[in-house]
């Protein structure tokens, strides 16, 4: 059976206290007298009892009953002008005194501090999860704070922490640093390049050539080189080269022709015995690279090999 706990106070038409009331419990509607209870313990209470000097009575009692509270004093009649304020807590809504060991298994919430006056040496309160708690704001971790000076949990704002020993330095330990493993002097630069114009050298911009130096760009220009892909040039005269160039970009454009053995690279506007149109012509197109064969390749059987990749186009080009 729940018990209820129930509590009030009996005061006068001015305010004051009215003590040594005897109060009388009865089952609502009888003349039967209802189990009353001193504490949440079960500790029996007499009914009907008397209240305290302050005028305030208490006692506990099964919450499935209903009950009529009677008032007696001698020489005193209550009536509608006192006043009796009475408060019911059931017990299934978790009533607990603080002062008290007490376990908790509702949730309950606090709207206002929940302060502990407890000294050191004392924890105010124990977990046993481990979940974390959003919005708990903790003055300190583990006994320390967080900050930048030694001693502090390290925070992440830009200032250096005093005294922090690291195991890594962004994802390197420190034999990574030493110098027995790489160069630490003002020659050199990162990946342990030393700057000069040789080969494996960071390039320098002094007037000498920079030896084996690949860059995308020459005096503002890029250079495409394009397969010319199979030619048959004894057969077939005139063929097409997509460039996926914007022709009004394109600054300048060389053809290279290749024999079937591979022993002449020519260029395709190639003059044979003084003929001044050459032997060979090509022009660009809005999409391509117009190629064709005149007389000097058409009837020599050193170029009309298939499947063979007949030479190359370059095609220097604003980007």
């Amino acid at each position: 059976m729940a018990n209820g706990y129930f509590r009030g106070h009996i005061i006068d038409s001015y305010g004051r206290p009215i003590s040594s009331v005897s109060v009388a419990v009865d089952l609502t509607g009888t003349s039967t007298d209802a189990t009353l209870y001193s504490d949440r313990a079960g500790t029996s209470l007499a009914n009907p009892f008397t209240n305290e000097v302050d005028g305030s009575f208490e006692f506990w009692a099964s919450t499935t009953d209903y009950y009529d509270v009677t008032f007696t004093k001698g020489g005193v009649t209550f009536d509608n002008t006192d006043y009796v304020n009475i408060e019911v807590s059931a017990a299934t809504k978790s009533i607990a005194y603080l002062s008290e060991a007490e376990t908790i298994t509702g949730s309950w919430t606090f709207q206002a501090q929940l302060a502990s006056t407890l000294s050191t040496g004392t924890a105010p309160f124990s977990v046993v999860s481990t979940t974390k708690v959003t919005n708990l704001n903790a003055d300190a971790v583990d006994d320390y704070s967080a900050g930048n000076a030694s001693g502090n949990i390290p925070v992440s704002n830009g200032t250096v922490n005093t005294n922090l020993n690291a195991d890594t330095v962004d994802g390197s330990h420190a034999s990574a640093f030493a110098t027995s493993g790489h160069n630490h002097d003002s020659a050199y630069v990162e990946g342990d390049y030393v700057a000069g114009n040789s080969s494996g050298n960071v390039p320098l911009s002094n007037g000498t050539v920079n030896a084996n130096l690949n860059a995308e760009q020459h005096n503002g220009l890029k250079v495409k080189v394009i397969d010319i892909g199979d030619w048959n040039m004894n057969s077939t005269g005139q063929i097409s080269v997509a460039h996926g160039l914007t022709l009004s970009k394109i600054r300048s454009v060389t053809v290279s022709v290749i024999s079937d053995d591979s022993t002449l690279v020519l260029p395709l506007d190639h003059i044979n015995a003084g003929t001044y149109h050459g032997d060979g012509s090509f022009y660009s197109g809005g999409t391509y690279v117009e190629l064709q064969v005149l007389s000097y390749f058409t009837g020599d059987a050193n170029w009309n090999a298939t499947p063979f990749n007949r030479g190359y186009i370059t095609i220097w080009y604003v980007p």
